[in-house]
């Protein structure tokens, strides 16, 4: 999506206003200099020149307590942003509903912000506010510096984590998943995308779906392209069955064989059709053990979390014992 077409988007995102429908003048204060700017009536996520210390600035959309500073292009259900709070003083992500809060988007964006928080695990994205504000839904996360796991794995190698970082991040990931599973809940998204790092190299998975959220789009497998991470999900999804924790073992193994070997198991497939072809051989995993943060066992693990036969995938708890105990080796 273009920028223009991010800023027609934050016009949809009302700025405050007065009883008469003018724009209210608000006061922004220059990140680098401290420098009070009235901004009431200048188009929001525009640039401007701080007339104190002539450092440019970017006009923020005003939403709740928070300032958004710009839109995130590749978001696909909901609104992200990168914005600041003035409350915590720090960068945060902010998600809200493309539409009304009370339709099946708001409601589904509301019920995201409270599996994460019930599940309460280092490696799930903390929660830090959320509710209604303007008939939009929303939540705050703390603003993760790297990106997606995505962005990470195009990074040159020697850019990316190191064998130490690679092993906490699989236990890290895993004991999160594990932890979900405990509280009664699946991911049913698992990809590269929905995991996020921060500057120190951690991993927090965020994005969990309802498992209704796939009923209207998988009488047909070309619906599935809808979700653009659907190279990430099972043979079970692919042919319209009903997401359970056996098609996030399968996903999350797909990531782990990324994280290890660098590239995706199931190369360059077109769709989900093909994709399907290709489950019913699993993939080699050999290129799995030469990564320095893998070994025999892990390798022999990502093998069987990609069998095309639910009953034939580790389970979490397996999954957390063979990845913690390679973990202590390297200590």
């Amino acid at each position: 999506m273009e920028l223009q077409e991010l800023q027609k988007i934050a016009g949809l995102i009302p700025p405050v206003k007065d009883e008469n429908g003018n724009a209210i003048d608000f006061v922004i204060l220059c990140r680098h200099c401290g420098a009070e700017l009235q901004i009431g009536n200048v188009k929001p996520l525009t640039r401007t020149v701080c007339p104190e210390c002539h450092q440019s600035l970017v006009i923020p959309q005003f939403f709740a307590d928070l300032l958004i500073e710009s839109f995130c292009a590749n978001a696909l259900d909901n609104f992200v942003a990168k914005a600041y709070s003035p409350v915590l003083n720090r960068d945060v992500a902010l998600k809200i509903s493309k539409a009304a809060s009370q339709t099946l988007s708001g409601v589904r964006l509301l019920d995201n912000a409270r599996t994460l928080n019930i599940i309460d695990h280092p490696g799930i994205m903390p929660v830090l506010d959320g509710g209604i504000w303007n008939n939009y839904a929303y939540y705050v996360m703390p603003w993760m510096e790297r990106g997606t796991l995505a962005d990470v794995l195009k990074l040159p190698p020697d850019d990316r984590f190191t064998t130490r970082q690679t092993i906490y991040l699989m236990v890290r990931l895993a004991q999160a998943l594990h932890t979900a599973e405990q509280r009664g809940f699946g991911h049913y998204d698992l990809c590269p995308g929905n995991i996020l790092i921060n500057q120190e190299w951690m991993g927090h998975l965020t994005n969990f779906r309802r498992v209704d959220e796939y009923v209207d789009f998988t009488d047909d497998q070309e619906n599935l392209k809808r979700f653009d991470n659907w190279r990430y999900f099972s043979s079970e999804i692919l042919t319209g069955g009903t997401p359970s924790i056996d098609d996030d073992i399968f996903s999350f193994g797909l990531i782990l064989y990324e994280l290890l070997s660098g590239k995706y198991a199931f190369g360059n497939v077109e769709s989900p059709g093909e994709l399907l072809d290709l489950h019913h051989h699993t993939p080699d995993c050999a290129a799995v053990r030469h990564h320095p943060a893998a070994n025999h066992e892990i390798a022999n693990m990502v093998h069987d979390m990609l069998s095309d036969k639910p009953t034939l995938r580790p389970r979490y708890k397996d999954i957390v014992e063979i990845l913690e105990r390679h973990f202590e080796k390297l200590l």
